[in-house]
């Protein structure tokens, strides 16, 4: 068997515009209920057994029972505790104190999604957000402010 074949197609699939696969598995995971609209970017690196390689986000929490410092939280990497990312399965967990420099709440929030059945691009699932005030000593000032569990989802960007 010679190689023209093999370099002729090659070479008509770059002409083409056909990339070789990504090594990357890229999710744009969302909610969006009365009190919480969430947006996160996450990219897990298949070539380093899906180690996680971009992590950012918005948090816009609403509602009258939602500190003004917890309004809009930008979120990275730095807040993510947990992840699992396992086939049909996505998870992750946050933790994040607000504001950064002086907090006064505590806003822990945990993602669960699966892909079902029949669905190769999207996992479906829900989130649960807990918020804490807490005082200037740090320690709980009036326990949980808001609880709150809601539906989750999660896309495989391609």
């Amino acid at each position: 068997m010679t190689r023209a074949p093999l370099l002729a197609g090659l070479v008509l699939g770059t002409m083409l515009g056909l990339a070789p696969a990504q090594a990357t598995e890229r999710f744009f995971c969302a909610a969006s209920d009365a009190v919480a609209d969430m947006s996160i970017d996450i990219v897990f690196d298949e070539k380093q057994a899906l180690k996680l390689s971009h992590f950012r986000g918005v948090v816009r929490m609403k509602g009258e029972a939602a500190p003004r410092e917890t309004r809009k939280i930008e979120i990275d990497s730095n807040v993510l505790t947990q992840y699992w990312m396992d086939g049909d399965e996505l998870k992750f967990r946050l933790r994040v104190m607000a504001p950064s420099k002086r907090p006064t709440s505590i806003v822990d929030i945990a993602f669960d999604t699966e892909r079902r059945e029949g669905s190769s691009d999207r996992l479906t699932g829900a989130y649960e957000l807990v918020l804490t005030k807490i005082g200037s000593d740090g320690a709980s000032a009036a326990g949980k402010a808001i609880r709150h569990e809601a539906a989750a989802f999660c896309t495989i960007k391609r």
